[in-house]
């Protein structure tokens, strides 16, 4: 097919325009963390769901463009964001990690672009932009007029007496992971998804409703979920999300859920996870499910309040995703295991007035930095010669518009993740995907896409795809370039009359006991800062200046210091307007011993560190000529028990441990001057050693028509290591306590006719409590 030139498609562009004597509006909708098989367009999950997951998205994509092959910018929230934002890459605009504030001068965002030409523009949802939740809305706030975040949820919550969504619920920490699930009791206009909803609309009808101010507008509009935790309404909402896609058993899991790790990345993610059964991915499956339907659902009352205004028409709309997520893919969750489809590959559709093709669907690679040049172009924003030299990406306008590709468009696009000492970037084309990662001492994955969509056989040692890796290795490091010239790992922000924010996140932390006597203090910087002061000393009245650093500097050498010593440190964060001191932290060295050299040092995990594995391995460093040690190990209250006797070894895996208990342990060392006796370091156990959850209730979980006569009492089959069970029982949440049974069965009393009620069952051990599922019947008419 023929190209339409760069005239035909403005001439489609002022078309649109023309329908309206004012600008095109935008509305962009993004959420966080959406695994991109999860569309009704696109997959619609892994199986086993009958009707789309996404039916409003879906209308987007028929009525638009869907982009199957878009790739973010990097797998992570501030980095992603912000090169949307900016049509840059992360390590070229400095934003590389969520821990950084992204830069607020010298960069370019859309939204400042669009309010220059006249836009109101807003911010409603999870901004997750480290400057603009600091700063609020102000000449510094990335160019957005109105801002409502998640503080504006709370305070909606707390006034109506509500509390937030994820304070009262049926949800739980997967066993042995850090994976939130369940759902909130919270319905959906006290949910996030919905209250965010409500204020788009609010935001909508300023503008076009009555009395309305006319403004064109760009309106960002960032949900919070399906990111993690996974907590959609339940049974308090008319809808019910969480249990739309029950029962779960008959969700498919993804093709690679048996993956085999092969880099180091991976391999440290899917531990996080390896306790999970597949009966456990498919119950987070299915609020997975339920959080990304609620959302649609969300999104389809903005739709629809869109066109009821008489907006539709003038209004280009997008939705994507700042980045993917695992969703049970190569048995994890969430995010950080390397740049695999699930993580990298995100939901992009675009729908603009004008568009001579629907339904079209673009075979392209695409990144995330081209939207900012995309919507430039649409929306007929005039950047400076200087700021369009700047971006990154390139734009989409002609494909959206007129369904055709231009002949120069690039078959690989890039992502990135990670801080500087840990990078993995990656190229990807349509057919095929290579990856470089420093972790692990520099390891390498190629997949050919087109016949391995699971990503399941990595052939980078297959001399038949030599040549195809030999290329991309070649352009993965021509777009990556010489890294003196990437922006500094962070780059100054702020107000140009504001003194700098206050330092944080203190190492050791803050009155931390045992540190070692060469410890090297580190903290996270202000970035507004120009240099730094550090105080340090022994007196916390009177700490002496003890060295001048420069701007991002991160730690200082205190020198050896000594043992058995209390140390307090400060760090003022200076610029041209002022300083702003930081917090006094404190911390103490180890002590001597009492009996010789060689004392051991460096616990791992960390003295006093909570929610340890049950299959830990205890490690530290040994003291200086120390030729064996004698490991004591034994719960908090007593008496430790010698492990290890006289052996040459710098770790030690304890077996047997329990849920919730605090163990004590030490380590003495022997060297030719005798035996030194060890510091006393302690841990406590995650709730592994809890009991499992209550299962296989009577009456069956959403049954309906139950008969009264044979309720006779609530029945379940008791968890696994449970001693006793916490019962809760009503038709209101939250559900009254009825007390602690010893067995598996509760006798509810009288029940009424056509009610529905709910219960649910706490499991109780020596460990604590196992928070239990909430499960509902619904009695006969």
């Amino acid at each position: 097919m023929r190209i339409p030139s760069l005239f035909v498609w403005g001439l489609l562009i002022s078309t649109a325009r023309a329908q309206t004597d004012s600008p095109l509006n935008l509305l962009f909708i993004m959420d966080d963390q959406h695994n991109p098989r999860m569309l009704g367009g696109d997959s619609n999950g892994y199986g086993g769901v009958p009707e789309s997951l996404t039916p409003n998205l879906d209308q987007i994509a028929n009525e638009g463009v869907r982009f199957p092959h878009a790739y973010c910018a990097a797998p992570q929230c501030v980095p992603s964001r912000f090169s949307i934002l900016t049509g840059r890459f992360p390590h070229l605009h400095g934003a590389r990690w969520n821990k950084i504030w992204e830069p607020a001068r010298g960069e370019l965002t859309l939204p400042a672009l669009a309010r220059r030409h006249g836009y109101f523009t807003g911010t409603i949802g999870k901004h997750h932009l480290a400057w603009l939740d600091q700063s609020g809305s102000s000449a510094t706030d990335h160019g957005f007029d109105r801002v409502q975040d998640l503080d504006d949820y709370k305070r909606h919550c707390h006034d109506n007496g509500v509390p937030p969504w994820q304070a009262q619920g049926n949800h739980w920490r997967m066993e042995g992971v850090t994976l939130y699930v369940g759902y909130t009791f919270n319905p959906n206009p006290f949910h996030p998804s919905g209250y965010f909803a409500d204020q788009a609309i609010d935001f909508l009808e300023d503008r076009a409703g009555p009395g309305g101010d006319g403004q064109p507008f760009v309106l960002w509009l960032s949900f919070d979920g399906p990111h993690t935790p996974i907590l959609p309404s339940g049974p308090a909402d008319p809808n019910d999300w969480a249990h739309r896609y029950h029962p779960f058993a008959q969700l498919d899991l993804p093709a690679n859920i048996g993956k085999v790790a092969d880099t180091a990345r991976l391999q440290i993610t899917q531990a996080q996870y390896a306790h999970m059964s597949d009966e456990d991915h498919r119950e987070a499956l299915s609020y997975y499910y339920g959080l990304v339907s609620q959302i649609d659902y969300n999104i389809g009352r903005v739709l629809g309040r869109l066109q009821e205004l008489g907006l539709r028409d003038h209004t280009v709309v997008v939705f994507t995703s700042d980045h993917g997520e695992f969703g049970a893919e190569m048995a994890c969750w969430t995010k950080g295991g390397g740049s695999y489809d699930c993580l990298t590959r995100v939901p992009l559709l675009i729908r603009t007035p004008g568009q001579l093709v629907a339904g079209h669907v673009a075979e392209v690679p695409t990144a995330s930095v081209d939207l900012f040049p995309t919507l430039v172009e649409l929306l007929g924003l005039t950047p400076t010669p200087v700021e369009r030299t700047r971006v990154n990406g390139r734009s989409l306008a002609g494909i959206v518009l007129a369904g055709e590709v231009p002949g120069d468009w690039p078959e690989e696009v890039f992502s990135e993740f990670g801080p500087p000492a840990a990078q993995h970037r990656m190229a990807v084309s349509v057919v095929d995907k290579y990856s470089f990662d420093e972790m692990g001492g520099g390891q390498e994955e190629y997949f050919e896409l087109n016949f391995d969509p699971w990503e399941e056989h990595n052939r980078i040692g297959d001399p038949l795809v030599l040549p195809r890796v030999e290329e991309l290795r070649s352009l993965l490091t021509a777009w990556w370039g010489n890294e003196a010239d990437h922006a500094p790992n962070y780059l100054g922000t702020g107000d140009p009359d504001d003194v700098p924010f206050r330092v944080e996140d203190p190492v050791p932390r803050d009155n931390k006991n045992k540190v070692r006597t060469n410890v090297d203090p580190r903290w996270l910087p202000a970035t507004s800062a120009e240099s730094q002061e550090i105080f340090f000393g022994t007196d916390p009245n009177q700490l002496p200046a003890f060295a001048l650093r420069p701007p991002m500097a991160d730690h200082f050498n205190a020198g050896t210091l000594a043992e058995g010593t209390t140390y307090y440190w400060r760090v003022d964060s200076i610029n041209a307007n002022g300083v702003t001191p930081g917090p006094v932290w404190s911390f103490k060295t180890v002590n001597p011993g009492h009996g010789g050299p060689g004392l051991a040092h460096s616990p791992l995990p960390d003295d006093g560190t909570s929610g340890v594995s049950q299959n830990v391995v205890l490690a530290w460093g040994g003291g200086e000529g120390v030729m064996a040690h004698d490991v004591w190990f034994g719960p908090k209250e007593g008496p430790l028990e010698r492990v290890v006797r006289g052996m040459p070894i710098v770790s030690y895996a304890p077996k047997g441990l329990l849920g919730g208990r605090t163990y004590l342990w030490r380590v003495d060392g022997t060297n030719v001057d005798g035996k030194t006796v060890g510091d006393e370091w302690t841990f406590t156990v995650d709730g592994s050693g809890l009991s499992q959850p209550a299962g296989v209730p009577y009456p069956a979980h959403l049954a309906s028509g139950v008969s009264l006569p044979l309720v006779g009492a609530l029945l379940w089959v008791a968890g696994q290591g449970a001693l006793e069970h916490d019962v809760y029982f009503g038709t209101d949440f939250p559900l009254p306590y009825h007390g602690r049974q010893d067995g598996p069965a509760f006798v509810p009393g009288p029940l009424e006719l056509g009610r529905t009620y709910y219960w649910r069952i706490d499991e109780v051990n020596d460990a604590g409590v196992r928070t239990g599922f909430t499960w509902r019947f619904t009695t006969e008419g």
